[in-house]
């Protein structure tokens, strides 16, 4: 039997018409899936970085401040639940070593060095 796309739709999911419009604003967008659920980040700039450099004795702090200057949209529960309040850490860790990443956040779906269409 079938799924509905919205049965296959991630709790936050917003539309590819959000998602190039986020593109054209900031360049690369990132998206973070876990727990069926999805936040989309854009990458963080010098003054971004440079002020989270400044927290390095609070790590918990310079990911928040991350999280929160680098948020698009999505599920709110990345901001709230410890569990999932992680998860875009990891990802903007792996962004800053200039590996691109596929904005549907699709396991496979763009090779390092490239960039996605979407």
């Amino acid at each position: 039997m079938a799924q509905t796309q919205k049965e296959n739709e991630l709790i936050g999911q917003v539309s590819e018409t959000q998602i190039q419009a986020w593109k054209k604003q900031w360049g690369e967008v990132f998206a973070v899936k876990a727990d069926g659920k999805i936040c989309y980040l854009r990458k963080p700039d010098r003054k971004i970085l440079a002020y989270t450099s400044t927290l390095a004795n609070n790590p918990i702090k310079a990911n928040e401040t991350l999280l929160n200057n680098c948020w698009l949209g999505g599920c709110e529960d990345f901001k709230t639940d410890d569990s999932l309040f992680r998860r875009p850490s990891i990802r903007r860790r792996r962004c800053r070593t200039g590996r691109i990443h596929c904005p549907r956040g699709l396991p496979g779906h763009c090779r390092p060095g490239t960039s996605c269409s979407g």
